[in-house]
């Protein structure tokens, strides 16, 4: 995931790695904390939560402008679970 978070957020070079890892792991942590399903790498929609989740937390002007996107996002994602969990 970190290569696609460095072309979303237009970043080079490795020294921002480590953070933008970190960023990345809050970023899955969020998710974890807000819907209670783990992020799925292969899953285009999880990475998209992911990418503007590190883009709010590494470019902080974005934040208000992301939050409201974010929080749709992460609305359909709990709406997800529920769904499955009512279909099994």
């Amino acid at each position: 995931m970190l290569e696609e978070v460095k072309v979303v957020l237009r970043v080079d070079g490795t020294e921002d790695d480590l953070y933008l890892s970190s960023l990345i792991d809050s970023a899955k942590i969020e998710i974890n904390t807000s819907t209670g399903i783990e992020v799925d790498e292969s899953n285009n929609f999880h990475k998209n939560v992911v990418n503007l989740l590190v883009m709010k937390y590494y470019d902080t002007e974005m934040a208000g402008k992301l939050d409201p996107i974010i929080d749709r996002m992460l609305v359909q994602l709990q709406y997800q679970v529920n769904v499955q969990e009512v279909t099994q």
